[in-house]
């Protein structure tokens, strides 16, 4: 098995190969519904929470992501929609919002990109400050290495997405069907 720059070591004693070609882990087979559910309960939490948090400054979620991707700079709709994952329709409907409350600007150009006005940027820091201290209560009474861990074991799930999107579009579930 390969090892990939950036996104932490990879599993060495009691791999098993699934028949993709691809390695993993030996886990009990119901070992992974417990950590999807987990995931998946975490993440409706930190949106629910996110979004509840943005509320109070003024801001949707989707709001407040596409504000955070202009922060690198100005952008199409489309290029947002991919960098956050969410559909270019909402990424429109939460950039004419920006767009009514001056925090973003349309530029001129056939690309339609938007940037931030100065008071975008402003709203930027602050929810920069509000993300640190999210994070800072999330991850309370976990170390640097624990930290450093679990970010390295995030990216490598991430890497791991595609397959699961290659299984969701497969065939494998139509015997279930019938």
């Amino acid at each position: 098995m390969t090892r990939r720059a950036g996104v932490g070591p990879w599993p060495e004693a009691g791999e098993i190969a699934d028949g993709s070609g691809r390695e993993g882990p030996a886990v009990s087979p119901g070992a992974g519904t417990k950590i999807s559910a987990r995931l998946g309960s975490l993440s409706v939490r930190l949106v629910a929470t996110a979004s509840a948090t943005w509320l109070r400054v003024g801001l949707g979620s989707v709001e407040a992501r596409v504000l955070l991707a202009l922060g690198s700079g100005p952008q199409t709709s489309s290029q947002v929609g991919k960098l956050i994952g969410v559909d270019r329709a909402a990424v429109c409907r939460a950039v004419s919002s920006l767009l009514e409350r001056d925090l973003v600007l349309k530029l001129d150009g056939r690309a339609r990109s938007v940037r931030l006005t100065s008071e975008g940027e402003a709203m930027i820091e602050s929810i920069n400050r509000v993300t640190a201290e999210r994070e800072r209560r999330l991850l309370a009474g976990f170390s640097d290495e624990e930290v450093a861990a679990l970010l390295g074991i995030l990216g490598r799930l991430m890497l791991n997405v595609p397959a699961l999107t290659e299984l969701a579009e497969s065939r494998v579930f139509e015997a279930l069907r019938d």
